[in-house]
């Protein structure tokens, strides 16, 4: 399953994609448990969460067949400049993450701290949606730290029609697993983590690209 797509043409559309997605099933699943695995430790989160994304990067352009491959290599081998730039939208998005989940277990609250609530829900969309391009804007554009998080907020909302839609499809992603897999919590991890990586980073790397053009290997 790990061919990738030999006639060396590229997989237009969302059919292509599919298909993709389809040939390398074998790798998307090894590099699912791959990064469950990297996460353990939390200090390597940031390299993992950035070594993925590269490796979604390579699947969506069709650059590399031997995806585990290549992640093995980009974790093993972390840019300090891409991990102090993940780092700090990965806690920024825990912190929201949390008090999300203070409000929603509030009872009986004061209007005030439902708008409060909302305006966490948004901070929190926003700040996962600029990690959907956070990663593909530093490859691709060479830039770090402030000057890479304001442009993956930029184009977060500058293609907030596309930013929605991508979102949309990873939360169905994982509504799906967790309805499919709730007697088998296995089967789930096997698959979700790389699935809903590879749409986020599809998507955003689209339009990374559309901007910057294709300045990667």
């Amino acid at each position: 399953m790990g061919d990738g797509n030999k006639t060396g043409a590229p997989l237009a559309g969302v059919l292509g994609k599919f298909l993709l997605v389809y040939r390398n099933l074998f790798e998307l699943i090894c590099l699912n448990v791959f990064f469950v695995i990297c996460c353990v430790p939390v200090v390597t989160i940031p390299m993992a969460v950035s070594a993925l994304a590269q490796t979604m990067m390579a699947l969506h352009r069709e650059q590399d067949t031997h995806l585990l491959r290549r992640y093995w290599s980009l974790f093993l081998h972390p840019v300090l400049g891409q991990y102090f730039t993940v780092l700090p939208l990965l806690l920024l998005e825990a912190f929201l993450g949390f008090g999300l989940l203070i409000y929603i277990g509030a009872r009986n609250a004061a209007p005030i701290v439902w708008v409060g609530c909302g305006m966490n829900v948004v901070a929190f969309g926003l700040s996962v949606a600029a990690g959907m391009y956070l990663v593909p804007w530093m490859v691709s554009s060479g830039e770090k730290y402030w000057a890479a998080w304001k442009h993956a907020f930029l184009l977060a909302v500058a293609k907030l029609p596309y930013t929605v839609t991508a979102l949309a499809a990873m939360a169905l992603i994982w509504i799906i697993c967790l309805r499919w897999f709730q007697q088998c919590w296995i089967a789930f991890f096997l698959v979700v983590f790389s699935l809903s990586s590879y749409i986020g980073t599809a998507c955003a790397d689209r339009w990374v690209v559309e901007l910057l053009g294709d300045e990667t290997d």
